[in-house]
This record gives C-alpha cells, sequence and structure tokens, in this order.
C-alpha cells in the first residue's frame, strides 16, 4: 500500500475519543459508535478534488486489492 497517503488531522486518536470515555464501558462503546460515524462519513462519501471529483486517494482505497 502506498505510504504516501496519510491520515486528515481531523482524524487523530485525540479528537475522536479523551480519556475519561475509556475508563468505563459505555464510554468506549459511545467512543467506538462515534469513530465508526465519522470513518464512514469520511471514506463514504470522498472530499472532492480541484476539478470537483472525488479524491483519488479514497478511490485507491476502495479498490478491490487483486493478487
Amino acid at each position: 500500500m502506498p505510504t504516501r497517503y496519510n491520515v486528515p488531522a481531523e482524524l487523530s486518536p485525540s479528537t475522536i475519543c479523551t480519556d475519561a470515555q475509556m475508563d468505563t464501558p459505555d464510554g468506549r462503546k459511545e467512543a467506538r459508535k462515534f469513530a465508526k460515524s465519522l470513518f464512514q462519513e469520511k471514506f463514504q462519501s470522498p472530499p472532492l478534488d480541484k476539478s470537483g471529483r472525488p479524491s483519488k486517494d479514497v478511490l485507491y482505497m476502495r479498490k478491490k486489492l487483486r493478487f
């Protein structure tokens, strides 16, 4: 997999969940649901590039691997 693709800064672990959420089982479930919804939002509707088409980075991640 190419290493030149970076995860956006808004998807850093510190913004997805807090240390207080990780202390309780209910907090972990809540953080897991939030992270799932955030990733689905970001990768189901890929960001647009300058020409208005979906970004090639995200489209590459969604392609089926051929072995």
